[in-house]
């Protein structure tokens, strides 16, 4: 209050006036709330920036090699058994016959020796012996002699057949085959014709028949 008389202090209205235009003032300006500070949108590159997936390595095609062909076996050639070699010397012998007496070959020079490897276990042997006989008693004159070597048997086995067949000619015993390994036999019967000089001029494997051995001593006798 004022002091000199009862109006309102001189600085009042004053003030009051100000609050008028500060309320005033704010009518017109609005009570303003603080902006959001607004986000910056993400640059163009942040897609970029993403994790991408890593693709899955591709497989290298790998080529095939081709199959390697697999060489067979190879063929054992055949070789062919050794044979005495034809017009050679035959080799020289010496057995015992049935009768007990020595017979060497070479005690034969000058005459066509037809000899024969047999054995009592032998069928094409057994076989082919009449015919032996035959052939023996038709050129016996003739400077040939027919010897029969009992190879690989049993003495008592091959006598026995002897006498049953009626053989004359010279048997001898080769028991134990000595002589038929060194002349090769490999087949039972074989037979060899050596001509008057000694030599072998051939060799039959097997049953040898009449005729062949008539054929082969006329070629040695004439």
């Amino acid at each position: 209050m004022n002091p000199r008389g009862g109006g309102p202090p001189p600085w009042v209205p004053a003030f009051a006036g100000m609050a008028v235009l500060a309320i005033a003032l704010a009518a017109l300006l609005g009570c303003a709330q603080p902006a959001a500070t607004p986000t910056p949108a993400p640059p163009a590159t942040t897609a970029a920036l993403q994790p991408t997936a890593t693709p899955a390595p591709t497989a290298t095609p790998t080529a095939t090699p081709a199959p390697t062909a697999t060489a067979g076996p190879t063929a054992t050639p055949t070789v062919a058994p050794p044979e005495l070699e034809l017009g050679a010397p035959a080799p020289d012998f010496e057995v015992t016959r049935f009768n007990g007496d020595t017979l060497r070959l070479s005690d034969l020079r000058g005459q066509v020796v037809v000899l024969n490897f047999w054995a009592s276990w032998c069928p094409p042997c057994r076989r082919e012996m009449p015919a032996f006989e035959d052939a023996w008693l038709g050129s016996r004159d003739d400077g040939v002699v027919f010897v029969g070597l009992a190879a690989n048997d049993f003495e008592a086995d091959a006598r026995a057949f002897a006498d049953q067949v009626g053989v004359t000619y010279p048997l001898g015993l080769d028991l134990d085959g000595a002589v038929a390994d060194e002349y090769l036999v490999r087949v039972m019967p074989t037979t060899y014709f050596i001509d008057r000089d000694g030599l072998l001029q051939r060799k039959l494997s097997g049953f040898v028949n009449l005729g062949v051995l008539k054929v082969f001593i006329a070629g040695q006798t004439r």
